[in-house]
This record gives C-alpha cells, sequence and structure tokens, in this order.
C-alpha cells in the first residue's frame, strides 16, 4: 500500500495478471483452508500486516491489516502482483472487500483499517506467494500455516545475558590508533530480502574523512567489520534499510550490536509519516556495550526544523529559538542522567553530544542565510546582520576545551561548518589572503600580434615586467587591485584587436599550469584563521575544536588540494604551518601528517583483486584502453542531476574523443526504475549508462571510500587509478580537466 496525498494523488500498487493454465473466476465458495497471521520471510512494507489466508477451489483470499496517517488515500488496484517465488506464475486480484478494486481509500481518524484482496486459487502445491507492489513488498507468505523457513530469530534477552562485558574503562589516551571491530546480528533477516551487505562509516575527527567499510551479510543475520579509528567516537551502520544508526566505539575493543529488522522498518516509517524521529531498537554486548546501552536510552535532541523557518527569522531571534530548543534539551538530558544512575563517561559524551547537536543547528542556520543571499535576497531573515555574536555560545565550548569533545557523534559535520563559518573567517579579524604571483597574462603574446599599446597601457606593461618572477601576499582588495591592472588590461587591449577568442585560450593554458593563488598562501591562511579563533574566544592558544576544523579544511575541504601538490610541497607547507604553531597539539598534527602521507605512498595504483575490483573490472573491460571516468550518481541527488546537465555539450565533444569513455554508475536502490529511465532518456541517452545492485555500488563505495554523491573516478588506459576522488570542475571544463591527466 501507498499513501496519495489530500488532494489524491495515488501512488498505484503495482499489479499484473498472467493466467497459468485454466484459472476458474467464480470467488463464491465454501473455505476449505483458512489461517489466521500468517507467516512471512520477510516484509519491506511497515504499514502493511498480513491477517488471514483462505484458500477455496475458487479462490485465494489474503487479509490484510493497514496502518497509514489519518485522511491519506490508500489504493488497491489491478496491478498488485501475487508471486509464487521461482515460477511463472503471477497473478492479480480480481476482487476486493473493506475497499473497492481501482478506487482509492481514504484512511479514517484513527489510521488503521483491514481490507482483503481477492485473487484466483492457487494450485495445492503452492505453500507461499510473494506479495509485491513495486519496491513495497512482503516475501513468502505462508498459506499453509506453517512458519516460514531461513529467518533469523533469536532470544534476545538470552544474547544480551551471553554477550555483556563491563566496560573496560576510560581509555588512558585519547588518540590511541588501533581497529574497532564492529560485529552483530539482524534479528528478523532473512536472505530473500536482498540485503546483503552493509556499510559502516566513521568520519576522523582531525581529518574529517569520512569512509565507508563493506561487510558482507551473512545467511543467519550476521555480520562483522573492522573499522580503523585513531580514538574513541562514533559509527554508523548507514544506508541499512533507509537507516543512519550512531553507535560509540573504542578502537582496540569490540561492540556487539543486535538489529532488529522490522523495528529498523517501523523506525524509518514513522520518520516519514509522523515526522517521529527515534533510534530503532537495539542490543548491545562487547567491551563498549555497557557504555552503547546508557546511550542509547538518551532522550533524543529536538530536531529544530530550521528549514520551516530560518528564511522568516533575523538572527538574533534565531539565536533566541536554538538556545531555548537547547534548554530544554539540557534539562531532559540532565534528569534521564540523574534518575538512571548514568556513568561519568556516558554523561560526559552525552553532554558532547547536545552540545554538539547545538552547534550543528546553530551552522545550518548560517549556512541558510548564505543560501538566502542568492535563492532570495529579500528574504526577512537578511534584514539583521549575521555576526559572531550569533556563536557566543562557541566560547562555552573553546574555554572547555575538553579533548573528549572530539568523540562526540556530530564531529562528521561540525568541524567542516566550522571551518567556513564567519568564526574563522572575515567578520571577527582579517579576511583571507592570496599570493599574486606576477606573470605575464598575455602582454607578449599581443606585442606578437602587432597591436598598438597607449602610453597608459606601456606604463602598465613596464611596471609588470619589473615584478615578472616575484609574488605578494595581498588581500582580497589587492588581489582585485592587480588583476584589474594587468589582466584587465590585457582584456581590454584584445577585445580592441579582436582577438578575445585567442587570449581565452591562452588564458586556459596558464590555469591549467598555475595553481590557485589561495592554495599558494596557504600557511598564511592558517595563521590568519587561526589568530581569528584566538581573538573570538579571547584565548592566547587555538583549541581543540579550532585546531580540528584547521586540519579538516587542509585534508578534506580542498584547502590543500592532493591532485594540485607534489608530495615535496605538501610536507613544506605543513612544516611552515608546525613552525607557526597554528596546529599546537602534536598527536592532532601527527595524524594529518600521516593522513598525506598514507595518501601520497599508499595511494590504490591498481584495482585490487578481489569482490570490489571484479565489479569494477567488469564495467570498465569493454573499454581497454581508453581513459574512462566513472561517475557515481542517484536520481535523488540534485548535484549529480546538475553536473550531468550542465556537462551536456562538452559530453559531445568527449563521445567523439576514441581514447576516451564515461559511465554513469547507480544503484538499483538509489535510483527507482521509472524515475531512472526517466531520466537517463532525457539526459543521458547517448552515454553508457548502468543500474546496478546496491551491493556492488557498496562495493565500489568500499574500494574508492567515499560516502557523498556525486563522487567521480578517473582510470587510465591501462585500467591503473590515476585518481579515485577526480575534482569535477563546477566553473571550468572537464575537458581542461581530462587534459591534465592526459587526455
Amino acid at each position: 500500500m501507498t499513501k496519495l496525498n489530500v488532494t489524491k494523488r495515488m501512488h498505484k500498487f503495482v499489479v499484473s495478471l498472467m493466467l497459468i493454465g485454466s484459472i476458474s473466476f467464480t470467488i463464491k465458495g465454501a473455505t476449505e483452508k483458512l489461517y489466521e497471521n500468517p507467516d512471512y520471510a520477510v516484509s519491506m512494507t511497515p504499514n502493511l500486516f498480513p491477517t488471514r489466508v483462505e484458500r477455496t477451489q475458487d479462490a485465494t483470499r489474503i487479509s490484510f491489516h493497514c496502518k497509514y496517517p489519518s485522511g491519506n488515500w490508500i489504493k488497491v488496484d489491478t496491478t498488485a502482483f501475487l508471486v509464487v517465488p521461482d515460477s511463472d506464475i503471477r497473478l492479480s486480484p480480481i476482487a476486493a472487500e473493506g475497499l473497492i478494486l481501482n478506487e482509492g481509500f481514504q484512511m479514517p481518524e484513527n489510521g488503521e483499517t483491514d481490507f482483503t484482496v481477492i485473487y484466483p486459487s492457487l494450485p495445492d502445491n503452492v505453500r507461499e506467494v510473494d506479495y509485491i507492489d513495486g519496491s513495497w513488498k512482503i516475501l513468502g507468505i505462508r498459506l499453509d500455516g506453517s512458519k516460514s523457513e531461513g529467518k533469523t530469530v533469536i532470544d534476545i534477552d538470552r544474547w544480551e545475558k551471553e554477550h555483556y562485558k563491563p566496560y573496560p574503562g576510560v581509555p588512558e589516551k585519547f588518540f590511541n590508533p588501533g581497529e574497532a571491530i564492529i560485529s552483530g546480528v539482524i534479528n528478523g533477516y532473512h536472505p530473500r530480502s536482498g540485503v546483503d551487505n552493509m556499510l559502516v562509516y566513521h568520519s576522523n575527527p582531525v581529518t574529517s574523512a569520512s569512509v565507508p567499510y563493506f561487510t558482507p551479510i551473512a545467511s543467519d543475520g550476521t555480520f562483522s567489520v573492522a573499522v580503523p579509528m585513531e580514538c574513541p567516537g562514533y559509527v554508523s551502520p548507514a544506508g541499512f534499510l533507509n537507516q543512519w544508526q550512531w553507535y560509540y566505539a573504542e578502537p582496540g575493543r569490540t561492540l556487539e550490536i543486535v538489529l532488529d529488522w522490522d523495528d529498523m522498518m517501523r523506525s524509518e516509517y514513522d520518520k516519514r509519516m509522523y515526522r517521529i524521529f527515534r533510534n530503532p531498537e537495539a542490543r548491545f554486548g562487547g567491551d563498549v556495550g555497557e557504555i552503547n546501552a546508557e546511550l542509547a536510552g538518551a532522550p533524543l535532541p529536538t530536531d529544530s526544523h530550521y528549514r520551516e523557518w530560518a528564511s522568516k527569522t533575523v538572527p538574533s531571534e534565531a539565536a533566541d529559538r536554538i538556545a531555548e530548543i537547547f534548554k530544554k534539551d539540557s534539562i531532559a538530558l540532565e534528569r534521564y542522567i540523574s534518575d538512571n544512575g548514568i556513568s561519568d563517561h556516558s554523561a560526559r559524551i552525552l553532554r558532547h553530544n547536545l552540545i554538539g547537536n547545538y552547534i550543528d543547528n546553530m551552522m545550518l542556520y548560517e549556512r541558510e542565510l548564505d543560501y538566502l543571499q542568492y535563492d532570495d535576497p529579500d528574504a526577512p531573515a537578511l534584514k539583521e546582520p549575521l555576526t559572531s555574536n550569533f556563536f557566543s555560545f562557541l566560547n562555552d565550548v573553546f574555554r572547555d576545551d575538553d579533548i573528549w569533545f572530539l568523540a562526540n557523534r556530530w564531529m562528521n559535520s561540525v568541524p567542516n561548518r566550522l571551518a567556513f563559518s564567519l568564526v574563522m573567517n572575515d567578520d571577527i579579524g582579517a579576511g583571507q589572503v592570496y599570493r599574486y604571483e606576477f606573470m605575464d597574462p598575455g602582454f607578449a603574446f599581443l606585442r606578437s600580434k602587432g597591436v598598438s599599446l597607449t602610453s597608459e597601457e606601456e606604463e602598465i606593461e613596464k611596471t609588470l615586467n619589473s615584478k615578472i618572477g616575484t609574488s605578494e601576499i595581498v588581500d582580497a582588495k589587492g588581489l582585485e587591485k592587480f588583476w584589474n591592472m594587468f589582466n584587465g588590461t590585457v582584456k581590454t587591449i584584445a577585445a580592441r584587436n579582436g582577438l578575445e577568442s585567442e587570449l581565452d585560450s591562452l588564458w586556459k593554458d596558464l590555469d591549467r599550469n598555475t595553481k590557485s593563488n589561495f592554495y599558494d598562501a596557504i600557511p598564511e591562511n592558517m595563521r590568519i584563521w587561526a589568530n581569528n579563533i584566538k581573538q573570538f574566544c579571547g584565548s592566547n592558544n587555538v583549541p581543540i575544536l579550532g585546531q580540528v576544523a584547521l586540519t579538516g579544511a587542509l585534508c578534506s575541504y580542498g584547502v590543500l588540494n592532493k591532485e594540485v601538490y607534489a608530495y615535496s610541497e605538501v610536507k613544506d607547507i605543513l612544516e611552515e604551518i608546525k613552525l607557526s604553531d597554528v596546529i599546537p597539539n602534536q598527536e592532532i598534527f601527527a595524524i594529518m601528517e600521516r593522513y598525506f602521507s598514507d595518501w601520497y605512498e599508499n595511494n590504490r595504483e591498481t584495482l585490487p583483486d578481489d569482490e570490489r575490483g571484479h565489479v569494477v573490472r567488469d564495467i570498465i573491460a569493454p573499454y581497454k584502453g581508453k581513459m574512462i571516468l566513472l561517475d557515481l550518481w542517484a536520481t535523488w541527488c540534485s548535484p549529480c542531476r546538475w553536473n550531468i546537465e550542465q556537462s551536456a555539450e562538452e559530453r559531445i565533444t568527449l563521445r567523439e574523443n576514441p581514447d576516451f569513455k564515461m559511465i554513469f554508475i547507480t544503484s538499483e536502490s538509489d535510483s527507482p526504475i521509472d524515475v531512472y529511465n526517466d531520466y537517463v532518456s532525457k539526459n543521458l541517452s547517448e552515454e553508457e549508462s548502468l543500474r546496478i545492485p546496491g551491493d556492488d555500488f557498496n562495493r565500489i563505495r568500499d574500494l574508492f571510500h567515499f560516502n557523498a554523491i556525486p563522487h567521480y573516478v578517473l582510470i587510465g588506459r591501462n585500467g591503473e587509478i590515476l585518481t579515485p576522488d577526480f575534482k569535477y570542475p563546477h566553473h571550468g571544463s572537464l575537458i581542461d580537466s581530462l587534459k591534465f591527466y592526459g587526455l
């Protein structure tokens, strides 16, 4: 069943009819077999429950109990399949009771209803059927009163007792690299679900690198994965049944989990239908199981729903609103800690989690105002300027300077948001600077064309020639001044002589061979950002949270682009930063150094000989000898679609290049078939586009260590990995970026 909104837009059950042999359509007849609450293998439908099976000589009647929000519409029509597994039998309903076949039914006030769907009779030897509505499925409904085989069913209380371990104690060292072993079992799992793997994510709080680790799910619902960690923090078995669950882990220690299939389905349904946000039920064992049990019982932070009010609320009012939510949540949390005798360690983690959520909410509001500057400059929220005073709460966090704050649940986002916030940028101190390298932007080219210069233009050329080969650190105004003086003059002369297109080609060549001015001033900018943080919090030192915002900016946020610099250059830049004492914590700095060392010295050059490598090899095999760009995308991903649509013209040229192939890859779980086919027909009809099983897509995620899409991987002519993280040019030429790699 699926919902229809109040305007009766109806998402139909998929139904069809395939007559097998000679089938009677007479519905009336005595009940030969009746089974209450039939068992089933697995349900992918959290709001529909089979309650009765009746089998007669003339019909198969299946009754359901449906839960759906009051006022929403459901519909059963002649496109709701009853499928016999491993056969060609595929039936459509011939009648219904409790609702009218092919007509919408509005859910009553209590949000519950019962109905029966009637199908032609099935052969006596058929013992189970699948009820299918597109992605909504109840598989293996038993027609004989027996229990479904193959489902994982465990005694959870007994499991918890057998796997309980007392917590070994707070680690003596916060930074202590090692592997956290995450294992467990999914109660209610059945292999027929089609879900045979999941990804466990961990975000390094120092580098902000969020890495997925692929783990198979065995036929009995068990799983196990080793997650490398620098320090205690959170891991997430993410994307499994659309869930993002978060659990506390420590390097060198174990965490065992029992997840419940049906409750994960229900929690996702509650979130979508009723906006009730809760963690699915789980039980814990292993070294840190005791801590996770205490964390799991805590009240969740209130969702601020900032998108609903941000555009209408000025910063001072927004600050009060978010602070009020934090105050209410703090009271609830302290009550939970006190009433349940929560350990000091768990209490510290919970308090940091709540503070992290508070910071995240503030910075989400700041981000929304940034969007409004472009999307809706007249929005009421922009009537008042946003200043660093909005973030005054951060002073308490900075002054506390507890290293354990880095273990909080929100460290996958807070450092990123902080790195690009007013707290580190123009509002409270000097803005970022640039190293302007004096080079000829085209005077020699224009002279070679025999153009004439005015006396003023000749003076500008003379000034430039005296500076070529040198550089200066300038702020934004200084950069604009030099640009207008030199580049602007050359552009004016070229336009006067009809040489714009040739100058444009010359500038593209210069861009390809010149590092960005901002990147060449990285040490200076790190010092500026560090001083801004110190000025903001009134401290002589950069607090821990500020340090990881800086290291995250260097490692993962594009400031120190690994594809632009040679490793020797990176080491020189890091050494200069180290001498400036911008990142005084030696352990944090050492983790950042290892990040770059691992990337440059241990970067994968060939596809591995395992399942992950085989998936990619099979995809690229038809294009041996070509440079291949893999575009990992999904139909729901707007940045993915934007890049696809913006590159349409360039891709025409690229398709004509015999040495290049672009392959678009999405997963069956991310891109529904109808939506996928429609989008591909409109935008990718001339391209190689693949929709692969979700487990294979997860293997690609694990291989190239990415969690966000769009993601791009560039593979060389001999199958070598040129870069596992190709930087797609948002404002430049895709062709020019590929030429950098030798296309």
